[in-house]
This record gives structure tokens, C-alpha cells and sequence, in this order.
């Protein structure tokens, strides 16, 4: 599966190291017999093996040759002296360095599949093993064994991407003094030299500053085994276990922090509580209960162990540098009856036990060495009793992700030593260091039976509510650990049907036959598993994402019915994995199956249809992965409303309102899935461009993170087309509308504040309450006064539009507009239409075309504030029409305003502006592609090729204009707000009215204006029914007359 390329040896350079011997401890010593630690990045590198040889390779060899004068141990040889006579010896192994000593580097290239290799769902461990190298042939002297410590070999994978794995001796050093190795080589391989590496001050330190008794020394040095370093002694080599497989499990900060909390509740007097207790808690207690689905427990009395090493640096008495080179690690082990670790409080229990365990390590007043000839036994030796260990490779606190050797940060990371020596990994994930990624390596059948059970526990926490008659959650113990299950942990995990039931096994309900329209077989969405025979190909295969964090937090629950409904792998949770992975992976599947002549691969490629859950960001950034990935054919896409306004969903007919999240809800969306039209909508392109400034910055300031559908509007690289010599260059898309000015802002507050307190968005109304009440305090009910003209629209920036027979036109705009919209689609502010209908007398007179959403113009909207907007409630209201086009550019210039805010898509940021008089800033939008998605019968968008259809009647030849459009005054420079006869009819419902002496021309000088007073028998219920906004609702305590 892999070819070696070259083998050659890297030395650090000449003359630099010379003869070195260091001496060892007996933390070193301690770990002379452990199995060798072999440890794999994986990174993306998309170009061709030429590349890869003559590029990559120097540059690898090059900067491990100047690494290696600096860290000259992993260069050398472990010294050992056997002892042919069995008696004490008490002469100490030591690494030992002489002139030309070497690592050895292999370099391969391996046609194995790497978007197979860097997921988490579970894959034959022996794949992996021929990406890792072997510790060099021992050598043997006349009284000594010199068995090499370090070795790299470098995979390459055709147009896809590199593994560089390494194998250590653990004599060598522990996982700090190698992630310090690791940093130094990647720093030193992006920047050419060890100039910047030595700036740092990190070159490690050789010095034996650990005080301990030397009787120490000689207990480990004859160790029980230790005979076995004799003159026949190799390295063990990877290999065997053919049935083990290994996943990967996330656990969010967030998740872990609630549990924490949970925890400190049940168990309060508990001294240590942190998230790498937590995780391990858990997965130590659902790995018990696999074992024990398995196989039959002995007795009663059968114990497990639990083992994680302390680093003792910074414990010592004097305290170790943290620069120190080698080992410094001991440990902590918990040990608790296999009865009670299945058993209903399993999580609590291990919890408790490691948390006493490492208290008692790390607070010992004793001294971290009281109890250090016990390790061995801690660790390495198993009494009768003890029926499983369990021990903890890496830390967190070393952040794996960030070794970069000049062409990104890892894809995925592995520590393939797991699967010989009962560990699990932990490490920082790579999306955010504070979260948990879990490594797992099991046999095939018990992997199974721990999948079972975790997703179990999951399904049945959900049901239990109503389902009185679940005997265990009468436990309280019980009910902690189910909650905890549910509620508080995330995993990204695919469940392979080559040693787990196939999903098909799941249809047992009635709606079996309705369900198989929309099944996919799991071999085809996970690797390795099983073929299975259908008798026919689905009509509507379908794979869904969903966003746990959409809907009040209503994702969770809805991940959970859906996998129920369909099946675990077709739902996938976008908080774990990422839509372009998974469809870039599922396409890769489909075209090799196709290849190999599979007969449901391209039927299933040709029907695919996606189900997006989330908000308004979420639908665009599954139309953006969809997009740029180039599909063939595009899969159409169905918008389930889990957001606050829910714009894109309602805009093709799949409603405005949250839905429940129980299984009859989804059944009921599958089948207008089932029967969904296909339906293209234009994507537009947006670039931003900056002359680069002395001081200040154009890049965009997110509401305190990135939103994931911000994430496609980016800073071009050096090599993009659009990139120019003296900019900062931005460039992204979006399908819905692009607005800039004070809507904006009140969206970037309202996300600042759901960023920083979640607990109080948990429900679409609530969100929409919100929203209204930052409405007013941020002034855009009463912008002449809180809002400076310097921010207005036209005190911005010029603006042009490119004319329909080519070449830019200014377009005018009202000094007074506060906010102007870029629409494609017509869903605005929670399914409003800010273009609205015009009559077919203003559509003529200024060329006006119906708003269609694949004929490549974008509708030019304007408004003066929130009364403004008021008027889209009213039947054919609709903002300040300016302008139709197919180009759009904001040229700013130097004002009073520091920043401007801007939104795609419900996404919104805070835009620096100019700085400098001589500074520009540009920003331009033009027509991009199309994509597809699904409409239902009640879609309120049309298409040019059926502008009638779906249910949107086209206006009859005699229409009167007036039904459509009462606004006569409607130009691309005038303001535009509704006629006297119109001002009474504002508004849809009998006891909305406003006084008859009410002058509307000063509405937007409303402020906190004494004279302005909504009638006394206005109901404030029935605004929920006013206009065509069913999602609108106004607080109950809401007090109109105080909105300023």
C-alpha cells in the first residue's frame, strides 16, 4: 500500500554535535521495555509528486539536519548494557552521540485513500501502519546494545495530501520535550533558517537538575523484563490486530463545561473537576460497558485500571525548567470494580476515582516521588484482578494542530500507538484549542457494541420524556448520566456497517416503504462497509446537516430525530464535521464505486438531494460549499426554517417557523422533500478592495467569532486573480441579499449579544423580541436623532450600477437613506419583500423587469429607518426601489465615519473604513453562477423560464395598477413612502390605525417624542397578524410609545 521512494539518513551538520553522552534518570530508565510511540500528521497538499520531490523534500531534509544541532538526542543511539548473568546490574543505560550518527528519513507515496484516512468515523487500524516508520536495526557490541530513538518517514499522496510519521523510543523524551522538537523543526522548515527559533529562546536544556535517591536508579535498571535486552534484541515492528479499528470523538468546551457543572451538583465535595477528567470519565465508563456487552464478567470482584502520566516539571523539589530534555512524567492511576463502571452511575464513579486519583497525585505534601518505586506496577504490571487497563496518550495542553511546516496546519492527527497499548489520545482539536478531540482504538465487535450503546443512550435520554415506563430514569444517578449523554457531549462519528448492523436494519415502522425513497446504504457513505442489495435504487436519496446551535438550540434534538428516522449516517451534525468534508468525500465514493461498476452509484449521485437546518448563514454556507465544490451534478437543496428569520426557506415555500423536532415533523418535511420542484438561483460574487494603509485595517469585524458562512468571504492569496499589488483584497458570495448601513447594525448587536449570552436565545420568539428591542436601543426607530447623517448611505460612498448595454452609471440616492439592500431573493427581515410588486406603469417607464430570481439582476432597495421599514407590513408595501442591475460598486470615501456595518445573508460585520484622503475603498458585486434548490407549492419566488409557477399567479393584462402598487412617486432619486389614501390603509389589520392629524413626513424625527401616541384601544396582539409577517411579535409589555 505504500512505495518507498528514497531512504536516506539526516545528520545534524558537521562538526556542530561532535560526542555527547546524556545521562539518564530513572524517569527515563523507568520506560526502557514500553512499546515504541509512533504518531501521524496528516496535511492537505493538492499538488503533483514532481512538486512534492523537489520542493518539499529539501526543504524537510534541510530543516531536520539544522533541527538535529540543536536537538541532538533524537540523532543518537540508547545505550544499554546487557546482563547475560541475570544478577544486579547496576551500570545505567545512556544516550551517546558520535559524529555522523543519523536519523533515518523515509520517503514514500501511497495510493491508500486519504479522505478516508483523516476522518473520524472508525477505519481498520492496519491501514495506518505502513505510514509509520520502524526504529532502526539494533546494533551490538561487545557489552552493549545501541538501539536507534527516532525515525521519520514522509507519505505523499497524489494531489491530495502528506503524513509525516514519526516513531520514538519513549527513553527518548516525553510528548512535551517532542512537541518542543516538533515546533522547532516545522518553524525552522517554514522560515529557511533557525534565525527565528533561536530568537524564542526555546533550545532545550541538557542539564540533570532532578534530586532523588539513586536507589532509584538501580530498581528500575532491573526492572522484571529486562532480560529480555540481550543480544537478539529488535525494536517490535507494527503489526497484526486485522480486526481492531480506530475512531475519533469530539468534545466541545461548551458540552464539557456543562457537565463540569453537572458534576460539581452530584458530587460537590469532589476537589478536581476539569475537562480532561470529565472526558476521560466518560469515555473510560462507556468503554467498560462495551467490554462488558461482549464478553461475561468473571466475578464480581474484577477490577479496571486507569492510568494518565502528571508532568512533574514545574512539582520538583527544586522545580525543573520547562525547557528540560527527556522525562519528567509519573503516574497517576484510579482503580474501581468493572461492576460499578458498567453499572447506571459508571460516569459519576470513574469521575470520582480519577478525580481523587489526581489530587492525590499533584497535592501529595509527601513529595511527587513518595510512592515512585510503585510505578511500575502502576502502570506496566497487571494483577490477577485487574481485567483491563486503560492509560492516556498526549495532552491537551500541547497543541498538536499548531505544527506547521510551511503549507498549513494539520488536517487530522493520530497517535497510532494506541492500538498496542490500551490508551486512548487526547489532544487540543484543531478548530478550537479548547476543545476535546478523543482518540479510540478498539476490536471491530466491541467498537460496535460501544457505538450501540452511546447512540442508545442518546435516543433514549430524548424519548424518556415521554416515555414514563424507561425504568432508569426513576434513578437519579442514572438520570445524571443519560443527561449527560444527551444533552452535553458531541461526537462526529460514522458507523461502519463491516462490523455494525447495517442501517437498513432500522426499518421496522410502518413508513418502511416511504423511509427507502430516501435511504443511502452505509457502504457508500462510510468506508469499508458492506455492500448491500436493493431491490430498488432510491427514488430521493438524501443526506441532511443540521446546526445544533439554530432554532433555540432546537438542532440537538432535531440530529437526534432524524437519525432515528433515517439513519445515523446520513444526518451529520455541522458543529463536528464540516459540509464541504463530507460531500467531497461522498463524492469520491460515488465516482470510484461508478468506476468499478457499482450500479447504484450514479443512480444515487444523479437523485442526491440535501437537507439544510439551520439559519439563514447556515443555507448559504451549504449553497457556497455546493458551489465551489463544482458538483456534478449539483444536488438541489431543501432550507428547513431553524433559524430567527428564516428568509432563504421562506423564500421557497418551506415556511417561516421553527419546527417541532419530533418524528412526525420530519416525516411530514421528508414528503414535501419527496415532492419539491427544482428550482436555480443566481449567486453573486462580492470583492472588497483596500489601498493598503500605514496605519488601520480594512478586514472585517465579526460579532465576536466568524460566522461559518462568513468564512467564504476571505482575504485573497498572492496567487488569486483578483489579488493587486498595494491592496488588501476580500472576495465571497452570497444568494439572498447583501445590505449595508443601520439594518446591519442592529443585526451585528443582536449576534454580539447572542454570542455572549446564549442562555437567553431559546426560541424563534425570543429571538425575534430581541431583535425588536435592539431595534430601538440602537436608534433605528428614531435615526434622525441617534443615528449621525455622517453614516448615511450617500455620506458613505458613491455608488454605480452597471447599465444593461454596459458602462458604469452613478445612481442617485436620498441624502436621508440609512440603509440599502442588495435583494436576489424576495425574503427579507423574516419573509418580507422590500422590492414588492410595481405596477406595470412604472415598470415600463423605468424599465423594469418582474424580480426573478435567476435572471442575473439584483433589486437596488433603500430605507430611512425602522418606520420606513414598517411600511413592508402593509399589503404591497415595499422600501425605496432604486435600481435593477447586474454589476453594483460602493466607492467610499473619506467622511466623518470611522465604520460603516454590513450583512450577507443574515451574516453581519463591522467594516473600518478610510483613514487617509488618498486611501480607496471599493466594493463590487456582480453576477457569479447559479444553484439549485427545492421549492414547495407555497414558493413565493419565480423563475424566468415559469415566472407563474409555483403558485405565484403572473398579473393579468388588465390589472388595475392601484391593486398593486399605491405608491405613485416611486423614482431612483425620490423617497418613497405611500400616499395620503395609502397612510390609511397602512396596515393589514381593522384596529391598527394611526390619528388623523398625524403628519407621517416626520415620523423619522420620532424620538422620544411626547406628542406621538398610538391610539389607547390599539391591540398589540393583533399585530402578530399584521401584514403578511405571521413570525412577527411584538413583547407583550412592549410599550410603542417609548421605542426611542
Amino acid at each position: 500500500m505504500s512505495t518507498v521512494i528514497e531512504d536516506c539518513r539526516i545528520s545534524p551538520a558537521p562538526a556542530t554535535v561532535g560526542e555527547r553522552t546524556l545521562p539518564l534518570t530513572f524517569f527515563d530508565i523507568m520506560w526502557l521495555l514500553h512499546f515504541p510511540i509512533h504518531q501521524l500528521f496528516f496535511y492537505e497538499f493538492p499538488h503533483s509528486k514532481p512538486h512534492f520531490i523537489q520542493t518539499i523534500v529539501p526543504i524537510l531534509k534541510h530543516s531536520l539536519s539544522i533541527t538535529l544541532q540543536h536537538f541532538f538526542p533524537f540523532a543518537s543511539n540508547l545505550i544499554v548494557f546487557p546482563n547475560p548473568n541475570h544478577s544486579k546490574s547496576t551500570k545505567k543505560p545512556e544516550i551517546h552521540h558520535v559524529e555522523g550518527d543519523s536519523v533515518v528519513l523515509t520517503v514514500a507515496e501511497s495510493g491508500l485513500d486519504f479522505d478516508d484516512l483523516v476522518g473520524n468515523h472508525p477505519r481498520a487500524c492496519h491501514k495506518f501502519y505502513p505510514l509509520v516508520p520502524p526504529l532502526g536495526r539494533v546494533a551490538k557490541g561487545s557489552d552493549f546494545l545501541a538501539i536507534p530513538l527516532f525515525a521519520v518517514q514522509v507519505t505523499f499522496f497524489e494531489n491530495r495530501g502528506i503524513a509525516i510519521g514519526i516513531t520514538n523510543h519513549h527513553v527518548l523524551c516525553d510528548a512535551s520535550t517532542k512537541f518542543d522538537f516538533l515546533m522547532a523543526w516545522s518553524s525552522i522548515a517554514r522560515h529557511g533558517s533557525d534565525e527565528l527559533f533561536l530568537a524564542k529562546g526555546y533550545l532545550p536544556s541538557y542539564d540533570r537538575p532532578i534530586k532523588y535517591p539513586d536507589a532509584l536508579n538501580e530498581f528500575f535498571i532491573n526492572q522484571r523484563g529486562v532480560e529480555t535486552l540481550n543480544q537478539e534484541f529488535q525494536p517490535p515492528k507494527l503489526g497484526g490486530l486485522p480486526s481492531k479499528v480506530r475512531a475519533t470523538f469530539i468534545l466541545t468546551k461548551e458540552k464539557i463545561n456543562s457537565v463540569k457543572k453537572r458534576v460539581s451538583v452530584e458530587l460537590p465535595t469532589l476537589a478536581y473537576v476539569s475537562s480532561f477528567s470529565v472526558a476521560c470519565a466518560y469515555m473510560w465508563s462507556c468503554i467498560a460497558k462495551s467490554r462488558t456487552e461482549i464478553q461475561k464478567r468473571k466475578s464480581e470482584d474484577e477490577l479496571e485500571r486507569f492510568v494518565c502520566q502528571v508532568n512533574f516539571r514545574s512539582r520538583m523539589d527544586p522545580p525543573v525548567p520547562e525547557i528540560y530534555f527527556g522525562n519528567c512524567v509519573g503516574p497517576c492511576t484510579a482503580i474501581t470494580k468493572s461492576m460499578m463502571l458498567s453499572g447506571n452511575n459508571g460516569f459519576l464513579i470513574a469521575v470520582e476515582s480519577i478525580g481523587k486519583a489526581i489530587s492525590e497525585a499533584v497535592q501529595d505534601k509527601d513529595g511527587v516521588l513518595k510512592n515512585a518505586k510503585l510505578w511500575l506496577e502502576m502502570q506496566f504490571i497487571t494483577p490477577a484482578k485487574i481485567s483491563a487497563k486503560i492509560g492516556v496518550a498526549g495532552t491537551p495542553k500541547l497543541k498538536v494542530y499548531d505544527i506547521d511546516f510551511g503549507w498549513g496546519k494539520p488536517k487530522k492527527y493520530e497517535t497510532i500507538s494506541i492500538d498496542f497499548n490500551g490508551s486512548i489520545s487526547v489532544n487540543a482539536c484543531k478548530e478550537s484549542p479548547e476543545d476535546l478531540e478523543i482518540g479510540l482504538s478498539l476490536p471491530a465487535k466491541q467498537m460496535d457494541a460501544f457505538l450501540t450503546i452511546f447512540n442508545n443512550g442518546l435516543e433514549d435520554l430524548y424519548f424518556s420524556r415521554n416515555r414514563s415506563e424507561i425504568l432508569f430514569c426513576q434513578s437519579k444517578a442514572h438520570k445524571c448520566f443519560e443527561e449527560f449523554l444527551k444533552d452535553y457531549v458531541t461526537i462526529n462519528l460514522i458507523v461502519d456497517t463491516s462490523f455494525a448492523g447495517s442501517s437498513m436494519d432500522k426499518l421496522k415502522s410502518p413508513s418502511d416503504n416511504f423511509l427507502l425513497d430516501f435511504h443511502i446504504p452505509d457502504y457508500i457513505l462510510i468506508p469499508g462497509g458492506k455492500v448491500e442489495a436493493l431491490s430498488n435504487a432510491p427514488a430521493y436519496p438524501t443526506i441532511v446537516f443540521i446546526n445544533p446551535k439554530s432554532g433555540g438550540q432546537l438542532g440537538v434534538e432535531l440530529i437526534v430525530t432524524y437519525r432515528s428516522t433515517l439513519s445515523h449516517n446520513q444526518v451529520f451534525n455541522l458543529e463536528e464535521e464540516a459540509p464541504d468534508d463530507v460531500l467531497r468525500r461522498l463524492y469520491h465514493k460515488l465516482e470510484n464505486l461508478t468506476l468499478n461498476g457499482d450500479q447504484l452509484a450514479p443512480l444515487i449521485q444523479a437523485r442526491l438531494r440535501i437537507i439544510v437546518a439551520g439559519g439563514d448563514g447556515t443555507a448559504a454556507w451549504l449553497l457556497g460549499v455546493v458551489s465551489d465544490l463544482q458538483l456534478s451534478p449539483p444536488p438541489p437543496i431543501a432550507a428547513m426554517p431553524l433559524g430567527t428569520g428564516n428568509n432563504v426557506p421562506f423564500a421557497f415555500g418551506w415556511g417561516r417557523r421553527n419546527p417541532d423536532t419530533d418524528s412526525e415533523t420530519v416525516l411530514q418535511f421528508l414528503e414535501q422533500v419527496k415532492k419539491a420542484k427544482e428550482m436555480e438561483i443566481d449567486s453573486w460574487h462580492i470583492l472588497m478592495r483596500k489601498s493598503v494603509a500605514e496605519e488601520g485595517s480594512c478586514d472585517p469585524i465579526p460579532p465576536l467569532e466568524l460566522p461559518q458562512s462568513l468564512h467564504a468571504f476571505h482575504r485573497v492569496s498572492d496567487t488569486d486573480e483578483e489579488n493587486m499589488s498595494g491592496y488588501d483584497t476580500f472576495r465571497g458570495g452570497f444568494w439572498n441579499y447583501f445590505s449595508m448601513g443601520m439594518d446591519a447594525q442592529v443585526s451585528y448587536a443582536f449576534h454580539c449579544e447572542r454570542k455572549l449570552h446564549p442562555e437567553k436565545f431559546t426560541s424563534q420568539l425570543a429571538n425575534q423580541s430581541t431583535y425588536a428591542k435592539l431595534g430601538c436601543t440602537q436608534g433605528w426607530f428614531a435615526a434622525s436623532l441617534f443615528h449621525a447623517s455622517s453614516k448615511n448611505i450617500a455620506h458613505l460612498a458613491k455608488i454605480k450600477i452597471m447599465k444593461r448595454n454596459g458602462g458604469w452609471k452613478d445612481l442617485q440616492i436620498s441624502p436621508s437613506m440609512r440603509s440599502i439592500i442588495c435583494l436576489n431573493l424576495p425574503s427579507y427581515a423574516g419573509g418580507l419583500n422590500p422590492w414588492g410588486t410595481p405596477n406595470r406603469k412604472k415598470s415600463r417607464d423605468r424599465d423594469l423587469t418582474p424580480p426573478y430570481v435567476d435572471d442575473g439582476l439584483l433589486e437596488i432597495v433603500g430605507f430611512r429607518n425602522a418606520w420606513h421599514g414598517l411600511a413592508l407590513l402593509a399589503p404591497n408595501g415595499h422600501g425605496t426601489r432604486l435600481a435593477q442591475t447586474n454589476r453594483i460598486r460602493f466607492e467610499f470615501h473619506k467622511g466623518e465615519a470611522e465604520c460603516t456595518y454590513m450583512r450577507i445573508d443574515g451574516e453581519p460585520w463591522k467594516q473600518p473604513l478610510l483613514i487617509d484622503e488618498d486611501d480607496t475603498f471599493m466594493v463590487e458585486i456582480s453576477h457569479h453562477e447559479r444553484v439549485k434548490m427545492l421549492t414547495t407549492e407555497n414558493c413565493r419566488s419565480k423563475s424566468v423560464n415559469d415566472p407563474c409557477t409555483p403558485t405565484t399567479p403572473c398579473t393579468p393584462i388588465d390589472q388595475d395598477s392601484e391593486e398593486l402598487d399605491t405608491d405613485d412617486s416611486d423614482s431612483n432619486c425620490d423617497e418613497d413612502f405611500p400616499t395620503e389614501e395609502g397612510r390609511r390603509k397602512f396596515g393589514a389589520c381593522e384596529s391598527f390605525r394611526l390619528k388623523e392629524d398625524l403628519d407621517i413626513d416626520h415620523l423619522t424625527k420620532f424620538g422620544a417624542c411626547e406628542s406621538f401616541r398610538l391610539p389607547d384601544d390599539l391591540d398589540i396582539v393583533q399585530l402578530s397578524k399584521f401584514g403578511p409577517c405571521e413570525s412577527l411579535r411584538f413583547p407583550e409589555d412592549l410599550d410603542i410609545a417609548h421605542l426611542s
